[in-house]
C-alpha cells in the first residue's frame, strides 16, 4: 500500500470520526447542554473555560485539514474546515448578531446531515 493510500485512509478514518462524535456532541448542545461546546484554546475571547471535547475535535479538524491540504484535496466544505468556521463565528466578538451556543448546534447538525435550509 503507498503512502498517499494511507494517508488518505487516515483522512477517512479521521474525517468519519469527527463526524460520529460532532453529531453526537451537537444533539447535547442543541438540546441546551454543554452550551460552552463552541470554545477551544484558540476560540476562545473571553478567555473561559474549555471543554476537553471540544479542543479534542477541534484537533481532529486541524488534522483532517492538514491531510487534505497534503493529498491536495479541497479543504472549503470538508467537515473540518465547516466546525472550525462554525468555532470562529460561535467567538466573533465583532458579531453582535451571532447564533448562541443551541442555535449555533442546529444549525451546525443541519450542514452536517445535508439538510438543504442549512446555514453555518
Amino acid at each position: 500500500m503507498s503512502r498517499t493510500q494511507k494517508q488518505r485512509e487516515r483522512l477517512e478514518a479521521i474525517e468519519a470520526d469527527l463526524h460520529k462524535r460532532l453529531i453526537a456532541a451537537l444533539e447535547l448542545v442543541a438540546g441546551g447542554r454543554n452550551t460552552d461546546f463552541f470554545r477551544t484554546n484558540e476560540f476562545n475571547p473571553f478567555e473561559l473555560r474549555v471543554p476537553e471535547e471540544s479542543e479534542e475535535l477541534s484537533d481532529l479538524a486541524l488534522e483532517a485539514l492538514r491531510l487534505r491540504a497534503l493529498l491536495g484535496d479541497p479543504v472549503e466544505e470538508s467537515i473540518g474546515a465547516v466546525f472550525r468556521s462554525a468555532l470562529a463565528l460561535a467567538n466573533d466578538r465583532s458579531n453582535a448578531h451571532r447564533l448562541g451556543a443551541i442555535r449555533r448546534a442546529q444549525e451546525l447538525l443541519a450542514t452536517l446531515r445535508g439538510e438543504t435550509n442549512a446555514r453555518a
